[in-house]
């Protein structure tokens, strides 16, 4: 057993009594010290993990709905290439009627068919 103090002492392995870190035999019941054991070096036993939270497909549709004409759901769906092709066909041709209508309709097919966002997680 080992200490897992900041000091230098180590445990008897018979008696449990805590014994400085150089100790022969044991300060409490005399047992002899057994092989040295490595003092306690804390280690980074994880690594940092990123946690995703899933995108809500709840949220998605919505967005689809009401602003699925300019891309504003796959910004939300980090889609950011789909959103930007959408954006700038609205942008572009916004005073004609059929761009407008055409992205609707695009809007609807991705809201009935995406599933997951852009980085591949599903969507909750």
């Amino acid at each position: 057993m080992q200490s897992l103090t900041k000091d230098s002492s180590r445990f008897c392995l018979n008696c449990g009594f805590e014994n400085s870190q150089d100790y022969t035999h044991c300060g409490k019941c005399g047992s002899e010290n057994p092989a040295p054991v490595q003092r306690y070096v804390p280690a980074q036993l994880f690594a940092p993990m990123v946690v995703e939270i899933p995108k809500s497909r709840v949220v998605y549709i919505i967005l689809g709905l009401l602003l699925g004409w300019f891309g504003i759901h796959n910004i939300y769906a980090k889609r950011n290439n789909v959103a930007a092709v959408q954006a700038i066909l609205f942008l572009m041709f916004f005073w004609t009627i059929i761009v407008p209508f055409v992205l609707v309709v695009w809007s609807i097919i991705e809201i009935c068919t995406v599933k997951t966002d852009g980085d591949g997680i599903p969507m909750s």
